[in-house]
C-alpha cells in the first residue's frame, strides 16, 4: 500500500537511531537494528501524547513474526507513558527484513530527544514546491526515493545523498534543491535525517488529473495547512493498510478560527468503509494555525491496494 496525495508525498523524516535504541536482543545484524531503530522513530510522532506530563525515556520489550508484525509489546519502565507507547507499538509493522526477533528498545521523549526534531516534518514540508519540480526532470518517475541528510542548527541543509533512488536525473535535482534550503524556524541541534519522497509521474502538474487539487474556501492557505498533514503522515498512512481498491478519498472539513476540525465527511468515497472512518478520525485531530474565520476544506489522498 503507497498512500500518495496530489503528485509529491513528504513521508515524515526518519530519526537515526540516536531516538531508538536497544538496550538488550534484537534483530542480530547490525544493519537490522538500525532498520527498526528507524521505523519505530518514524511513529514517535504518533507517541507524542504519551509525553504529555512528562518527558522522560521509555523501555519497551518487543516481539515480532516473521514478517515484522508485532506479536508482543509491554512497558519494561513504570507508568502511565511507557504503557501508553506499548500500546501503540502493539499494533505496528515493523519492517520484515529482520525477520523474526525479540528485544527491549528504549525510546526518547518526541519534544526533547534532538531539540526540535519532531518539528523536521513540518518544516521541510514547507518546501514541497521546491521539490515538487523535480518531477519534470523525469515525469515518468513513479515510486519512493530516500535521501539522507544532515541538518544543522542554524537550519542549513548539507551531506545530501540519496540512498533509494529512480532517476540519476531526479538524484542530482533533489540534491541540489535540498542543498539549497534553509529551515528557518529549525531550532534543534545537528541531527541526521532521511527523508522520503514518494513521486507519482505526471511531471507534478497538480490540475492535471480529475480530483486531485486542495480546494478551500476561506482565510487559511494550503500552504498553511499542509505542513500540519504532512507531520501526522505516518498516522495517516496507517489508515491505507489494506485497502480494498485504489482510488482517490476526497474528505470535507471545516477549520474552526481557533484551528480545531468540524464537519468532517467524505465527498467522494473509494468504497472502503474502515479507511475512511480511520482518515476522518486522524483528520479530526489535526490542529492548524489560526485564523480570523473559519475555512472550508475539500483534500484528496490516493490510495494504491497493494
Amino acid at each position: 500500500m503507497r498512500l500518495l496525495t496530489i503528485a509529491l508525498v513528504l513521508i515524515p523524516a526518519v530519526a537515526f537511531a540516536e531516538d531508538v535504541t536497544f538496550s538488550r536482543g534484537g534483530p542480530k545484524a547490525e544493519t537490522a537494528k538500525q532498520a527498526i531503530a528507524g521505523a519505530i522513530a518514524a511513529s514517535r510522532g504518533d507517541m507524542a501524547p504519551c509525553w504529555r506530563k512528562t518527558q522522560t525515556a521509555v523501555d519497551v520489550a518487543i516481539t515480532t513474526d516473521a514478517s515484522g508484525a508485532v506479536t508482543s509489546a509491554a512497558a519494561r519502565t513504570d507508568g502511565p507513558v511507557a504503557q501508553c507507547v506499548a500500546g501503540i507499538l502493539a499494533v505496528a509493522t515493523l519492517p520484515k527484513s529482520a525477520g523474526a526477533w525479540s528485544g527491549v528498545v528504549t525510546i526518547a521523549p518526541v519534544s526533547a530527544s534532538s531539540g526540535g526534531d519532531a518539528d523536521l516534518g513540518a518544516l521541510l514540508g514547507k518546501h514541497q514546491a521546491e521539490l515538487r519540480a523535480c518531477q519534470k526532470v523525469d515525469p515518468k518517475a513513479n515510486g519512493i526515493v530516500e535521501v539522507d541528510l544532515r541538518v544543522h542548527p542554524d537550519g542549513t541543509i548539507t551531506d545530501v545523498a540519496v540512498s533509494k533512488s529512480l532517476s540519476a536525473a531526479l538524484d542530482a535535482c533533489l540534491t541540489k534543491a535540498l542543498s539549497k534550503i534553509t529551515l528557518g524556524d529549525y531550532h534543534g541541534k545537528e541531527v541526521r535525517y532521511r527523508l522520503g519522497l514518494s513521486f507519482m509521474g505526471g511531471g507534478g502538474d497538480d490540475s492535471s488529473s480529475t480530483g486531485t487539487t486542495v480546494n478551500k474556501r476561506g482565510p487559511l492557505e494550503v500552504g498553511q495547512m499542509q505542513p500540519v498533514i504532512e507531520a501526522h503522515r505516518v498516522a495517516i498512512d496507517r489508515c491505507g493498510a489494506g485497502v480494498k481498491a485504489s482510488g482517490t478519498l476526497i474528505i470535507r472539513f471545516t477549520v474552526r478560527k481557533d484551528g480545531t476540525t468540524k464537519n468532517l465527511g467524505v465527498k467522494q468515497s473509494i468504497g472502503d468503509a474502515k479507511v475512511e472512518a480511520c482518515v476522518l478520525d486522524q483528520f479530526g485531530k489535526l490542529v492548524f494555525p489560526k485564523a480570523t474565520d473559519e475555512t472550508q476544506v475539500q483534500f484528496p489522498l490516493s490510495f494504491v491496494a497493494p
